[in-house]
């Protein structure tokens, strides 16, 4: 039985300890994810017994990283703040199972999860998980394997080799190799086609037997970390190219010169000429060529042909040095040929640079000491020397002066020209290499000198580098900025120093602040670019905190300080001033505060005093400062002689600040009128000066020249005006005409005042005086009122018409209209005297109980006849001439019932039939009647049209006084008396 026991115990032992060891292999065995997919970490907690507190860390030595807590007791987990983003913990009680979920996985999550009792950090076995994160593998490389070429006749082997980046970098994948050639097609797959390649069993590509007839084979290659699983694998890109270049010795065949040379030729070439020729061979790998030279007459071995820009290539300009014997050699590890040639030529020398007398590579100076650079050259011809700044930018250029000669221990005469530079009042800008270069016709060579130019530490004044006086830092982040100094020798930072309130402290490298440092800034010397990062938390209490950073270089030492401002809303501004008081505008400037760490613009609002009502003056002023450090801007739209309240906004994203200032407008000035003012006033003038042209027309000019009377007998004249205002008035109604402007409107309503104006100075003028040998005269036909042709016509004359015979009478302003006058005229119209201006005249009379007032006036305008008007000396005047009247019987009178209306003194009628204006019966101040409106004229003659002067054709003459309301033409008759022409005439004034 104790055998027994044994035995089981020994089994169940044995089975324990099978059982531990599969739970243990089940927890280490890795987990493979993808770099940046979703995954799942699941880790089993065994039983901790009283354990309160367990962390669960990554680790990835030498880094230990905790991810999360779980207390065991009620199975709850804590991640912590950093991994909260992209890791969730999810847990199951009853399993003891915690799942860590990254979204997504990353390379840096790779390693081992491990747990650990937080109080006494110890590890729990059996309790933790490792994580493989796959990586995208690097490019591969195809390299050559060790004790294998590409020499004709052997095997050639190739291995791809690759960096992996899977992680931890024990993972212990092994890598997976896809050959492919020029065509993408996988090498291994090509089923043995090509005897020539194959592919080993480590991956490695083999190419038997290698001939010059394999050159340019392509090969690329893929890997990838091999998981087992293709979905869990990410394969590289390609590798570059691998292009197979069989390897050999070059022969004499190889060798190729050009232009063609035979070897061992001779060339002698003279002062100036080039030497060009290049060398060429064929053979791999590529064979290392050379020009060589050996002096003449020397037994020196062949050296390097010096100053090459390309060694394949003799270019050069020949020297008197250059005499001797050249070879181009190309040589590879395999084997060697050459090709020669020997030359005789002239020279040039490289120059010496010395600097006050010595002959130096490098020289140090103080800043703002001059100096003296002399450059000399052993060449000949005579040689042009120029010297170049540190950026190669040219400073002088001159002939050499010399030469000077003498006889070196080489044997060979020697010819020295020199050269001169000062470098006056020098500054640190101008440290740098300066180049002096001599050239003639043979060829160009140089030399150059260092020179360093101290300067004391100071900032550059570029608005992008500059240290700025003030510096800006959000809470709580720190602060930050470069900054770029200028000095020679570049300095470090020796010390930094803040200070507030009187306190200071002294800010620690590496635990306050770090500072790094960037010399030979953008390629210049004397710039050191500074950049400055604060270490420590920044707060409120550090506002306006002033470091001071202590610059040393080896010769001198400088301090800079600065302010540190928290970003904020801005300052106030300061200092508002009216630099400018208008009676209707204010130019304010003011200096800007601190701006708050973020752009900051102005707004100006202004009130008058004593109100509470605010207007919004100007808005959205950038700041824009002036050479002063002033921003301005205009207040426009204000009062005269006002006190106003000007508030100055600041504002930015994070605030504003205000500042009031009181300020007064001046008084308006005594002619600041405006253009609209002044237009108006020079429409008013015109206005004004037209009204008393109208009035003196209407009431001195028209009372004094209207009308001309003797015994028995009327003359009536035309009122002259001066011909510029005949002129105007005619284009007036011209364009009104064409503009199908009418006397009255459409419901024969009377015409406005603008009409009965200028129906008082409208007139028609004609070229030419009209012929009436053919017409009739008195007829009212249309067709017979043809240019040149129409009855009652005025035009203008030179001079005034001839004197008539005192009997005939002249009545202008009639017209006759009844078609028996018009027959009556034709019969009565032979016999009659024809005058001198080509017009019929006839005389009428009218006996009246007034002829003896008509004598009178008539006596009185013979005494003024002759004279002239005192307006016809001082002006140029349109003389018009009026048609003379015929003789009318009383059966006219009976007749002129179907004459048109007659209206005296300019009536201005407003009925269509017409209105007294004076009252006098349709007689104008004893003047002839008026009909159709014309003054006694045809239609259109001298400006008057149907419905001028207020009477409208075809209608009765007031016959009753009454304004012409009652006068009805029937049937060719008058209902009432017709008027009385010439203050009671019974005569009737007809135009012929």
């Amino acid at each position: 039985m104790e055998v027994w026991e044994k035995t089981e115990k020994l089994i169940l032992l044995l089975v324990f300890t099978i059982f531990a060891q599969e739970c243990q292999g089940q927890q280490t065995q890795p987990l493979i994810a993808l770099e940046n997919s979703q995954t799942n970490v699941e880790i089993t907690l065994p039983d901790v017994g009283d354990t309160k507190l367990v962390s669960i860390k990554l680790v990835n030595l030498p880094k230990v990283l905790p991810i999360l807590y779980v207390y065991p007791q009620k199975f709850t987990t804590v991640i912590r703040s950093e991994f909260e983003a992209r890791v969730k913990a999810d847990t199951d009680a009853a399993v003891r199972k915690v799942t860590l979920k990254f979204s997504p996985v990353e390379r840096v999550d790779a390693g081992s999860f491990k747990c650990f009792e937080k109080l006494t950090e110890t590890e729990i076995e059996n309790c933790g998980q490792q994580l493989i994160v796959v990586g995208k593998p690097d490019r591969p490389v195809i390299s050559v394997l060790d004790g294998f070429s590409q020499l004709v006749g052997e095997t050639l082997m190739l291995e791809c080799t690759v960096n992996s980046r899977t992680l931890p970098e024990d993972h212990n994948l092994p890598a997976k190799v896809w050959w492919q050639d020029s065509q993408g097609r996988d090498i291994g797959l090509l089923g043995g086609t090509d005897p020539q390649l194959s592919v080993d069993s480590e991956d490695r590509l083999i190419l038997k037997d290698v001939s010059r007839s394999n050159v340019g084979l392509n090969f690329t290659c893929k890997t990838a970390d091999d998981t087992g699983d293709e979905n869990l694998m990410l394969v590289s890109d390609a590798s570059e190219v691998f292009t197979v270049q069989p390897e050999y010795a070059p022969g004499q065949s190889d060798i190729m010169i050009s232009p063609f040379m035979k070897n061992g030729a001779a060339l002698n070439l003279n002062l100036g000429e080039k030497l060009h020729f290049s060398c060429q061979a064929q053979c791999w790998p590529q064979c290392e060529i050379a020009w060589v030279f050996k002096p003449e007459n020397k037994t020196t071995k062949y050296s390097p042909v010096i100053g090459l820009e390309d060694p394949t290539v003799l270019d050069v300009e020949v020297s008197r040095y250059d005499s001797g014997s050249y070879r181009c050699r190309a040589q590879n590890k395999y084997g060697k040929v050459r090709h020669s040639f020997s030359l005789e030529v002239f020279y040039i020398n490289s120059p010496i640079i010395s600097v006050d007398g010595s002959d130096v590579a490098r020289q140090t100076v103080d800043e703002g000491s001059n100096i003296d650079i002399a450059c000399r050259i052993d060449c000949h011809p005579q040689p042009q020397i120029r010297w170049l700044s540190p950026t190669m930018s040219l400073l002088k250029t001159e002939q050499g002066h010399g030469p000077e000669v003498s006889v070196a221990s080489s044997s060979v005469t020697e010819h020295w020209y020199r050269s001169f530079f000062v470098l006056e009042a020098s500054r640190c800008e101008d440290s740098g290499i300066y180049t002096c270069v001599g050239e003639n016709e043979v060829t160009r060579m140089q030399s150059s000198i260092d020179i360093m130019i101290t300067c004391r530490p100071s900032s550059v004044t570029d608005e992008e580098f500059s240290l700025k006086s003030e510096y800006i830092w959000q809470i709580p982040s720190g602060l930050k900025f470069e900054f770029v100094i200028r000095a020679v020798p570049p300095p470090v930072v020796k010390r930094v120093v803040s200070t507030r309130n009187g306190g200071t402290q002294v800010e620690t490298h590496g635990q306050d602040f770090q500072v790094s440092s960037e010399s030979n800034f953008q390629g210049k010397a004397y710039l050191t670019k500074f950049i400055f990062s604060s270490i420590r938390t920044l707060d409120l209490n550090d506002a306006d905190r002033t470091f001071t950073i202590t610059l040393e270089s080896s010769v001198f030492t400088e301090e800079f300080s600065f302010v540190i401002r928290p970003r904020g809303p801005p300052h106030h501004v300061t200092n508002v001033t009216a630099v400018s008081v208008s009676h209707n505008s204010l130019l304010l400037a003011w200096l800007p505060g601190f701006n708050g760490g973020e752009e900051q613009m102005f707004s100006i609002d202004v009130g008058r005093s004593g109100g509470d009502s605010w207007m919004l003056a100007v808005e959205d002023v950038l700041d824009e400062r002036d050479e002063e450090g002033y921003v301005s801007a205009r207040v426009p739209s204000l009062s005269p002689n006002t006190e106003y309240v000007v508030r100055v906004v600041a504002w930015n994203t994070r605030g504003n600040s205000t500042v009031e200032e009181v300020f007064v407008t001046s008084g308006a000035p005594a002619s600041s009128l405006g253009a609209g003012a002044v237009v108006g006033i020079v429409f008013a003038v015109l206005i004004i000066i037209a009204v008393l042209c109208f009035i003196f027309y209407w009431f001195v000019y028209r009372k004094k020249w209207g009308k001309k009377e003797a015994d028995g007998e009327a003359e009536t004249s035309r009122p002259m005006l001066p011909k510029q205002l005949t002129d105007f008035v005619s284009r007036l109604r011209n364009r009104s005409t064409e503009n199908g402007h009418s006397v009255g409107n459409s419901d024969g309503d009377p015409p406005g005042p603008w009409v009965r104006m200028k129906s008082l100075f409208s007139r028609k003028p004609v070229p030419k005086p009209a012929d009436y040998s053919d017409d009739d005269d008195f007829s009212d036909d249309p067709e017979d009122d043809e240019p040149g042709a129409e009855d009652g016509t005025y035009v203008n004359v030179p001079k005034r018409a001839p004197p008539v015979d005192k009997k005939e009478h002249i009545y202008a302003n009639a017209r006759v209209i009844n078609n028996n006058r018009l027959r009556e005229k034709e019969e009565n119209k032979a016999g009659r005297e024809v005058n001198p201006d080509g017009l019929v005249y006839v005389t009428v009379d009218f006996p009246n109980a007034q002829a003896e007032e008509k004598k009178k006036k008539k006596t009185k305008k013979e005494k003024n006849k002759g004279k002239e008007v005192e307006g016809e000396i001082k002006s140029d005047y349109s003389e018009i001439d009026f048609a003379k009247t015929a003789a009318l019987n009383e059966k006219m009178k009976v007749e002129a019932a179907a004459a048109e209306a007659v209206e005296a003194e300019g009536d201005l009628n407003t009925d269509a039939r017409g209105v007294d204006a004076d009252g006098d019966g349709g007689v104008r101040d004893g003047d002839q009647g008026m009909e159709d409106g014309d003054q006694g004229m045809r239609d259109g003659d001298q400006g008057m049209g149907d419905g001028d002067r207020g009477v409208v054709a075809d209608e009765t003459p007031d016959a009753d006084k009454d304004g012409g309301a009652d006068d009805v033409v029937a049937d060719g008759h008058i209902e009432k008396e017709p008027p009385m022409l010439y203050g009671g005439n019974e005569s009737v004034g007809t135009a012929v």
